[in-house]
């Protein structure tokens, strides 16, 4: 929570030079960073079916919305109207990150997500899941990964008895061997994380 504070106040103070007001500090911090709006897992599959295009990052396009009044961008209304015109199927498929339509307002996106929790707590529906499924999103769980594609099982089955692992000498391997077992039959919280961190510093070691 701290670092979250650190970069804010970060960003905040790089603003402060030419944000006039809060609507002008909120849109830098949404902005100042345009690259991270762009993951490069989204655009390689992108490329797999059709030559990309980068018109969005012409500069006056990017002027000409920033030339909009606030409240035709607030929430993106300007962009999901202009889907919904430009390709209405489109604009109706769920994304992966809230397994819901595109074009929604954030305030319709609530509403359906406290009907399914209320739906989920009084089990009333089986469809009462908030968020999408872990095959659903852009990045899949990584405990499931482990436990569905054989390389990597086999790579986490080689951390029991990794030499490399063992000589840095703050690892309980003992545990570490009793652990990934469940964690490949049963993966929990973090256990993904866990297992990629230890297989790179494995690879790692080997490699020097």
């Amino acid at each position: 929570m701290q670092q979250l504070h650190e970069s804010i106040e970060e960003v905040t103070q790089l603003g402060a030079n030419f944000c006039n007001n809060p609507d002008d500090q909120w849109e830098f911090m949404l902005i100042h960073a345009l690259s991270r709006h762009y993951p490069f897992t989204n655009l390689t599959s992108m490329g797999t079916i059709t030559e990309q295009r980068t018109i969005a990052f012409d500069n006056d396009v990017f002027n000409l919305y920033m030339s909009l009044p606030k409240s035709h961008r607030l929430d993106g209304k300007i962009a999901k109207r202009t889907l919904e015109i430009l390709n209405p199927q489109l604009a109706a498929i769920p994304t992966a990150n809230t397994n819901q339509r595109p074009n929604q307002s954030a305030i319709s996106k609530d509403a359906l997500r406290l009907i399914k929790l209320v739906h989920r707590s009084l089990r009333t529906s089986d469809k009462g899941d908030i968020n999408p499924t872990a095959e659903e999103r852009t990045w899949p769980d990584r405990g499931r990964m482990f436990t569905n594609q054989p390389l990597l099982k086999s790579a986490a089955i080689e951390l029991q008895k990794s030499e490399a692992i063992g000589s840095l000498g703050f690892i309980d391997m003992d545990k570490l061997a009793t652990d990934i077992p469940i964690w490949l039959q049963k993966p929990s919280d973090g256990s993904g994380a866990l297992l990629t961190f230890l297989i790179t510093i494995d690879r790692f070691l080997k490699t020097r």
